[in-house]
């Protein structure tokens, strides 16, 4: 695990610069850095040393240096790679996992990529070819960034360090800016920046005389419920705890100490359980309580650890959430809209602190076995899509008058109807600010996103002629694990934990696992509406009852009273003054100042209370941006 980076120029790299990006990421790896600089090229990375700690240096080499690697991530499978380039003469200096890369390019080409079971972004720059190849892996764990500018090329884990190659901040792309207040994130391939791209999961990237071309390797292997194999209940369930306890296993590679993340819901208490039977030695379990407060998942965690045996941390959070709001920010490099980030940055704060490097947690399982409550009108005898998301709509908003905005950024519900034949499920929350927009924007901004539908651009990340012959519930698994499981989901896992150079292993994310509960049966997923049912079958005597039988239970920090009450920190008044909203000219200072004392003075409905604390934390965290990512 580490940061990774480099740049191609049009004339020779000035040492100076790569050192520069490499400073920019030192908290994602601060055991060691590493630095190929020659010519017109620079490939480096800051390392977070996990396996083969002694001997695991990067970059690698192929044995004529004539190809430099470098990769931020694991490779899962390495161990059984290894072994077949062994037998075919292959050397390898160290057992570092990441050595297998450059022979298999060197045997399979861009088709190396295909050969890795893993989290990976990976950089690869044939000098005799002059190209570079880059890769991200199948879901999107490990970021990867680039960006063309005065006829060079530059790459990163962290967009932070193309800003420190450039000497300066890029300004704000409006269409992500307006993206980010409808998904919560921009849509990849673009950024909150202007100039800088985000590679697409499960993409390869090649970089030649100037150019940039991509291509898909790997599709999220949904299939139609009528091609799925049946199998038995029993069998299904065995199936299941098989795969996901191999996962488990795999991700225990490396020499540096591992933890578990355990929330008390299912999901972290199963991977907590099959830890302690794979592991060769107890792992600690961690935790973060919130005494006192509705959302404490505390004595759910005290009572998993308790039924294991486990080795066991319950961290009490010690600081509110908003002291770590603009150290998550620089990370984050975007608007930190809800709590969960925060939380996470502080939990990996914590681990950081118990000597840990490596945690494995529970991500994934919404995903892959429809654990959202957004997903249960498609489960058998459920409501229906189009009246879920009807209902979900006018439960977020009451007020919003319908679907017939007429500065509605992302075409409202008839987008999807027309584009896709249904409406997602996440389409309420989406459309939660489409309404306000026209009353928070600026002028200016208003007037360039007035010919422009930046919410269309979802499209080009959906694989819309796949779809239509799935079941109604796979579609809503896919679009999620399409866009708001890389873009948020694994997006904040991974800053948060690298934030303090903690890195986040997720067996639900498996290749194995993804493959097995996309083939699943949509009842197995639901039976009798209980969601990840056969998640629950499988591990019932493995936990507690109270847990198996828990619902989800999202985490929802009261970001008004910390953020915009009377304890509220003196910069966000700062920051949202009348003199700062006009500076940036990108809101209505008036609107700003409607909003905020309609959140201290709680005189709306709480619907639109939502809807104006998401927006303002929206602004608050733009309005801050340019200062956070300035370059030392």
């Amino acid at each position: 695990m580490c940061g990774i980076f480099g740049c191609i120029s049009q004339t020779t790299v000035d040492a100076a610069l790569p050192a520069s990006m490499g400073k920019s990421l030192r908290h994602r790896g601060p055991d060691e850095a590493g630095l190929f600089v020659e010519g017109r090229y620079a490939v480096g990375m800051e390392r977070l040393a996990i396996v083969d700690i002694a001997n695991g240096h990067q970059p690698y080499y192929s044995k004529d240096r004539g190809i430099v690697a470098v990769m931020n991530g694991e490779i899962y499978n390495y161990a059984a790679l290894r072994e077949t380039l062994a037998a075919e003469g292959r050397r390898f200096p160290s057992q570092s996992d990441g050595e297998v890369v450059i022979p298999l390019y060197e045997k399979h080409g861009l088709g190396f990529v295909e050969m890795l079971d893993g989290m990976f972004a990976i950089a690869l720059l044939d000098i005799r070819r002059q190209k570079l190849v880059a890769a991200r892996d199948r879901l999107g764990k490990k970021p990867f960034f680039y960006c063309s500018a005065q006829g060079n090329f530059y790459f990163a884990s962290e967009i932070k360090a193309i800003f420190a190659a450039l000497g300066r901040v890029l300004s704000y792309d409006t269409l992500a800016v307006d993206q980010y207040f409808t998904f919560g994130y921009p849509l990849p391939p673009r950024t909150l920046y202007q100039g800088v791209s985000e590679l697409l999961p499960a993409h390869l990237l090649v970089y030649e005389e100037g150019h940039v071309t991509e291509r898909r390797y790997w599709q999220l292997p949904f299939i139609a419920e009528t091609d799925k194999q049946e199998r038995g209940e029993n069998e299904t369930v065995a199936h299941l705890a098989a795969t996901l306890r191999e996962a488990t296993k795999a991700r225990l590679i490396g020499e540096a100490p591992i933890g578990c993340y355990l929330s008390g819901g299912i999901d972290s208490s199963v991977v907590a359980a099959l830890l302690q039977q794979t592991s060769p030695i107890p792992t600690t379990l961690f935790s973060l309580a919130f005494p006192g407060l509705t959302f404490d998942d505390g004595p759910f965690a005290d009572l998993v650890a308790a039924h294991l045996g486990a080795p066991y941390r319950r961290f009490d959070a010690d600081r509110t959430l908003a002291e770590l709001y603009r150290d998550a920010l620089r990370h984050a490099e975007r608007p930190v809209r809800f709590s969960v980030p925060l939380l996470f940055l502080l939990l990996a704060e914590k681990v950081h602190e118990a000597g840990i490097k490596v945690v494995l947690s529970g991500e994934g399982a919404d995903e892959t076995l429809a654990g959202y409550e957004c997903f249960r009108a498609l489960m058998p005898g459920g409501q229906g899509a189009e009246a879920a998301v009807a209902n979900g709509l006018y439960a977020w908003h009451p007020d919003a008058g319908g679907f017939t905005n007429p500065m509605s950024y992302l075409d409202g519900s008839d987008m999807f109807s027309r584009e896709l034949g249904f409406m997602p499920a996440r389409l309420s929350e989406w459309l939660l600010l489409d309404h306000h927009k026209e009353e928070f924007y600026a002028f200016d901004l208003k007037r360039m996103l007035q010919r422009e539908k930046p919410g269309r651009e979802i499209f080009t990340l959906l694989e819309m002629s796949r779809m239509r012959a799935w079941h109604p519930l796979d579609r809503q698994l896919y679009i999620e694990m399409a866009t708001r499981l890389p873009c948020e989901i694994l997006f904040t896992g991974d800053r948060m934990a690298m934030a303090r150079a903690v890195e986040v292993r997720m067996p639900f994310l498996s290749t194995s696992f993804v493959e097995f509960a996309a083939e699943l049966p949509v009842r197995y997923k639901t039976e009798g509406g209980i969601e990840k049912y056969v998640l629950r079958r499988a591990f019932a005597n493995e936990l507690p009852e109270a847990v198996v039988t828990r619902p989800k239970k999202p985490f929802f920090g009261n970001m008004r009273e910390w953020f915009f009450c009377e304890h509220a920190p003196a910069w966000v008044g700062d920051a949202l003054s009348a003199r700062e909203i006009k500076k940036r000219n990108l809101f209505n200072p008036t609107t700003v100042a409607i909003y905020l004392d309609a959140l201290r003075e709680r005189r709306q409905p709480a619907a639109r209370l939502f809807a104006y604390e998401a927006a303002l934390m929206g602004i608050l965290g733009l309005q801050m941006l340019p200062e956070i990512m300035q370059v030392d």
